[in-house]
């Protein structure tokens, strides 16, 4: 029987800050942001870049930009436009018991962290779920071996947040948001890790929550691409999003491909969920008459927006995924109260 070898996972959790929302944010409004993008250099750079030169290409980023050179190409007004945050460079590394990377997002109203881990072993599928849980969830993390990776995204946080409003400000509670991935397997063929098997349908609602075991909602679980060279699968959940690829598995060559997927989808969740956020902050003000300053309409406006664009899907607009629709489909009639701002 088949057992995975390699995987990916990745936990983000994106802090609200709504108080730079009703006045003061450093980032809010268009001149603000011009003002931190003209200085942002060294401490803050692109989502897409290393933390040396030259800058990388990100086939998310590229298409949420909707042109490939975008990326090298960096213009403020489409970064304020599209809302797209500053990253923290050089971040501590995270040691522990695995390989793991974070990365760091401000966002004009939010602050996202994203720990990336990378899990080698020998796990059966019954097994897979729970030891990336019991992997993720240790306190065995940090430079001494005694940290969560909960409380290392809180320091983290705590780096840049104050860029929000140039001081002290305080954040909301967090969403968290995961997305997991077997990358290589072997000793089995690809039909050992069908979708369709109940051993696997446990794994893929244990991978969703982060668990060792879970109820599988066969509702969540996407069609497949009539592209056959997108046949992943994914199990989304809400917060929690597996990508399953049983043939690209066993093929040594392609598990980087699985890798890139999961970047990809990382970026796009933490990105929906910091506008969203901000949208929601928007629209719970005017469900309880209360004002908003109207230097934050603008961003507020491109929140709502760029939600829209990316439930359409048009590739020549965002980057295109089944998620951004399923994920957005229940906040639309949220957006809906904002159309007048």
């Amino acid at each position: 029987m088949a057992a995975i070898r390699s995987a990916l996972c990745t936990i983000s959790r994106v802090w609200p800050y709504p108080e730079v929302l009703a006045g003061g944010g450093a980032l809010t409004t268009r001149s603000g942001h011009a003002g931190v993008y003209r200085s942002f250099r060294p401490d803050l750079i692109m989502p897409w870049d290393p933390d040396t030169e030259p800058a990388t290409w990100s086939r998310f980023w590229s298409a949420y930009l909707a042109r490939p050179e975008a990326v090298r190409e960096v213009r403020q007004d489409a970064l304020w436009e599209r809302v797209v945050p500053f990253r923290l460079a050089n971040v501590p590394a995270t040691p522990g018991p695995a390989a793991a990377t974070a990365r760091v997002l401000l966002y004009p109203s939010a602050v996202a962290v994203t720990i990336t881990v990378r899990a080698s072993g020998q796990w059966p599928v019954a097994e897979f779920a729970g030891a990336m849980a019991a992997l993720v969830e240790a306190r065995t993390w940090g430079a001494e071996g005694n940290r969560s990776l909960e409380g290392i995204a809180s320091d983290l946080r705590d780096l840049v947040a104050p860029r929000l409003a140039g001081g002290v400000v305080v954040a909301g509670p967090p969403a968290v948001h995961t997305v997991a991935a077997p990358l290589s397997a072997d000793g089995g063929v690809a039909a050992d890790l069908d979708t369709g098997l109940p051993a696997v349908q446990s794994c893929l609602a244990g991978l969703a929550g982060l668990g060792p075991t879970g109820s599988f909602d066969p509702a969540r679980l996407c069609e497949v691409n009539r592209d056959t060279k997108k046949a992943a699968r994914y199990y989304d959940v809400g917060d929690g999003l597996v990508i399953w690829h049983k043939d690209r598995v066993f093929d040594p060559a392609a598990g980087e491909k699985v890798a890139c997927l999961v970047r990809n989808q990382t970026d796009l969740v933490v990105q929906i969920e910091a506008l969203r956020a901000t949208a929601q902050w928007a629209a719970d003000r005017v469900a309880g008459n209360r004002p908003i300053p109207p230097d934050v309409f603008p961003l507020l406006r491109q929140a709502r927006t760029r939600l829209d664009t990316l439930h359409t899907g048009r590739r020549d607009k965002t980057y295109r995924s089944v998620v951004a629709t399923t994920r957005i489909t229940p906040h639309l009639p949220m957006l809906a109260t904002l159309s007048t701002l």
